[in-house]
């Protein structure tokens, strides 16, 4: 997840190319759609009985399955484009989608992927001009995102020729093959078939290095107003000095492959792949190999946007930074010659290593020993660089705690604080607040939705057990009663496919999911990767993951006179 490709791109580049294309990107808020009738009781026989669960599961399901990237003609939405701080700018986002679908700017779209928007200078764009700055985007982090809630559905019940999600999870691991380079995989796609470098399918090359001719023309990049300026200016003038930099603008995406992207996607090749991907599989090995080489140890750099030193953890890319940032070119550049840790980065990094049985790895006792005192310390929301909302950390730990083979006592002591400091940050935000009841706070107000996803998913995933060891249990069995009905109500209808598929289908806004180290140069979105977050909350509520044990790891898909229909067991 590169941070000057999202800065970049920005004025130069976009403005250009994308002029026409930028006008759709504005969002366009939809009404809400009323609550219908939900049981207003916790404890119900089974939660797929409450109105409104079971078909908004299945309505989402048909989303992601006609989001996904099937056929060469895929086309964008203009609700693809839907970013919260535009407001009611209906009309720009169903233009920004035409030309994006035209002759005239024809976007690449990736086999078995779903979509996401990189907006450049978010915080400091005008709305009116914030579709100037928006771009199609394909990376793997966004598409094995998308697929990680596949993982608690199974139509095997259904037709061989009507298993939608069996398609979905075979697309989705075709698409995670195409990020693979070298050893290990990366955030974009190779640009070409020799593999040596990466690049944004739908951000050409050219318009950076036409950008550069007015730099040095004008003199302006529009960075001058992050505290990072010079730092930025001088990067960009040593990518486009040739007697440095041969590749030229290139470098500015042919960032290497790193930590987030590989895990993420040894993890759905496992869970989505029959669990045969294991290390018997030598691609896999050599990919888990790569997470455990690169190491916050014995270093000679350190990135002032971290905090952390010295700790044994992973370091976000692989390549050495001690060599001279544009050699070994092949393995990609380093932005801003030095490498970083993200701690949502090396939770996702526990899980992958975890999963296949690598838990005496290099580096894996360290981790849990950094992650351990961040959280006693209370200090883990100041070292996540790559991800503006904050509860992507206590989301993704969780994730790691649900799924992994945790056997560190320390770590495990402290997720009753981590659980009792996430309860105490809502009630204080609710009191303040008390129209947005089972709401989570988040770092922008304009989108509470993101927050109350990853923090409902955090707290299906540490159960209630813990919760009760901190006296606090009737306020988490509130908070994840309100949180359910909060996601219902703002659940947007999707009447094209709807109607296409004549089956009610809804999604969900995306909040600003990812960013780049420097968090206001770029944001990612994806209605795609929100929705899947979304149906992952709710198939765990069904599945009661915040009960001592779940009924079930999987919730089954049948149909039944023409109608489907969810089961907790086969």
């Amino acid at each position: 997840m590169s941070f000057l490709l999202r800065y970049l791109l920005y004025r130069g580049k976009y403005v250009c190319l994308f002029s026409v294309s930028i006008f759709s990107t504005f969002c366009f808020a939809q009404p809400e759609p009323p609550l219908s009738t939900i049981v207003d009781q916790y404890n119900v026989n089974s939660r797929l009985t409450t109105p409104e669960i079971e078909s908004t599961l299945i309505g989402a399901l048909n989303y992601l399955k006609h989001r996904q990237v099937t056929q060469k003609k895929y086309k964008i939405k203009k609700q693809d484009f839907i970013i919260p701080k535009l407001g009611k700018n209906y009309w720009l986002s169903g233009l920004r989608s035409s030309i994006s679908n035209s002759q005239i700017v024809k976007e690449k779209h990736i086999l078995g992927g779903w979509p996401s928007f990189v907006c450049f200078q978010p915080s400091v764009s005008t709305a009116f001009f914030q579709p100037f700055l928006t771009a199609t985007d394909y990376n793997l982090f966004s598409t094995a995102s998308s697929a990680y809630c596949l993982n608690y559905f199974d139509d095997q019940l259904l037709l061989n020729d009507k298993r939608f999600v069996e398609k979905m999870k075979t697309g989705a691991l075709h698409a995670i093959e195409i990020f693979k380079r070298g050893e290990s995989y990366s955030f974009w796609p190779k640009q070409d078939e020799s593999g040596i470098s990466v690049n944004p399918p739908n951000i050409p090359i050219r318009l950076m290095d036409f950008r550069i001719k007015i730099f040095k023309t004008t003199g302006l990049w529009g960075v001058n107003i992050y505290k990072d300026a010079n730092l930025l200016n001088e990067w960009i003038l040593m990518i486009y000095n040739k007697s440095l930099n041969k590749i030229g603008g290139q470098a500015l995406f042919n960032i290497p492959n790193d930590s987030d992207d590989t895990s993420m996607a040894l993890i759905i090749k496992y869970l989505l792949g029959g669990h045969q991907e294991d290390l018997s599989s030598d691609q896999n090995n050599v990919a888990l190999k790569s997470l455990i080489a690169f190491r916050d140890s014995g270093r000679k750099k350190f990135d002032n946007h971290n905090s952390l030193s010295s700790t044994g953890a992973f370091l976000t890319w692989h390549k050495n930074e001690n060599i001279f940032v544009f050699d070994e070119s092949e393995k990609g550049i380093i932005p801003l010659e030095v490498n970083n840790i993200d701690i949502v980065v090396n939770t996702n990094v526990l899980l992958a290593l975890s999963l296949y049985g690598l838990t005496e790895a290099p580096g894996y006792n360290r981790t849990m020993e950094m992650v351990t005192k961040l959280i006693e310390n209370k200090t883990w929301q100041e070292n996540i660089l790559y991800y503006p909302e904050k509860l992507w950390f206590p989301y993704s730990l969780s994730r790691f705690v649900r799924n992994g083979n945790i056997e560190n006592s320390e770590l495990l002591d402290q997720l009753p604080k981590l659980l009792n400091d996430i309860l105490t940050d809502q009630i204080h935000f609710e009191e303040k607040h008390q129209h947005l009841k089972g709401v989570f706070p988040a770092f922008d107000s304009k989108n509470y939705l993101l927050s109350t996803v990853l923090g409902l998913n955090t707290l299906l995933n540490l159960g209630r057990e813990r919760a009760e060891k901190i006296g606090k249990e009737k306020k988490y069995d509130s908070l994840v009663h309100h949180s359910i009905k909060y996601i219902l109500r703002n659940k947007i209808k999707d009447k094209q496919i709807s109607r296409k598929s004549n089956l009610a289908t809804y999604f969900w806004k995306s909040g600003p999911l990812y960013s780049s180290s420097i968090q206001n140069l770029a944001h990612w979105y994806s209605n795609s990767q929100m929705t899947s977050m979304v149906t992952e909350a709710l198939a765990k509520y069904v599945m009661e993951f915040d009960k001592d044990s779940a009924k079930s790891s999987k919730l089954y898909i049948a149909e039944n006179q023409g109608k489907l229909n969810l089961l907790e067991k086969p």
